[in-house]
C-alpha cells in the first residue's frame, strides 16, 4: 500500500527498524505501467489512466512498484531482490478488479473533473462485458515484490 502514500520512505524505514539486524523486509506494491489487455481495451486503459491521475491527485504513486528495489536501497537495506508478478487469464475473478475498482472511485474521479459520472459508468459496463466475456485476456496489475536485509548481524 505504499502506492496509496504521500511519504512511502518514512513507512519504509518504519517496517526497516522493526526488523532485526540482519533481518529481512519485505515488501509487495503495485506498478500500474505493465497491465495490458488482448483484444485492445479502450476502457481498461481509460479506467488505468484516470485511476492513475485520482492517486496522485491524493499525493500517492501509481507506478511505485518499479521504484521499490532503488528505495530500499537508498534507506540502506543490503542483498535486495525483487520480482514481479503478474497475474494474467481470462478467468473472471481477475477480470473484475478493474470494473469494481472504477466504480469505487467513481465519486473522486467526478469530484475531481477527471470524468463525467455518465462516462464513468459506461466505462464500468464495459469492463464488466470485457470480464463475462472469457475470451477476452487481461493482466492484473503488476505486483513487485521485493525483499532485502537490514544491516547487522543477527543477535
Amino acid at each position: 500500500m505504499l502506492s496509496h502514500l504521500a511519504d512511502p520512505l518514512r513507512a519504509l524505514r518504519a517496517m526497516a527498524r522493526l526488523a532485526r539486524p540482519g533481518g529481512v523486509v519485505v515488501v509487495e506494491d503495485i506498478d500500474c505501467g505493465g497491465v495490458f489487455a488482448h483484444p485492445e481495451a479502450p476502457a481498461l486503459m481509460r479506467h488505468l489512466d484516470l485511476y492513475q491521475k485520482v492517486i496522485r491527485l491524493h499525493g500517492g504513486d501509481p507506478l511505485m512498484g518499479r521504484k521499490l528495489p532503488r528505495l530500499c536501497r537508498q534507506i540502506g537495506l543490503g542483498d535486495v531482490h525483487f520480482e514481479i508478478v503478474t497475474p494474467t487469464e481470462p478467468r473472471e475473478p481477475v477480470k473484475r478488479l478493474y470494473p469494481l475498482t472504477l466504480a469505487c472511485l467513481k465519486p473522486a474521479i467526478v469530484e475531481a473533473k477527471l470524468a463525467t459520472v455518465d462516462e464513468v459508468d459506461t466505462l464500468v459496463l464495459e469492463l464488466h462485458a470485457f470480464a463475462n466475456d472469457p475470451t477476452e485476456t487481461m493482466s492484473s496489475t503488476p505486483m513487485v515484490q521485493v525483499w532485502a536485509r537490514t544491516r547487522g548481524v543477527m543477535e
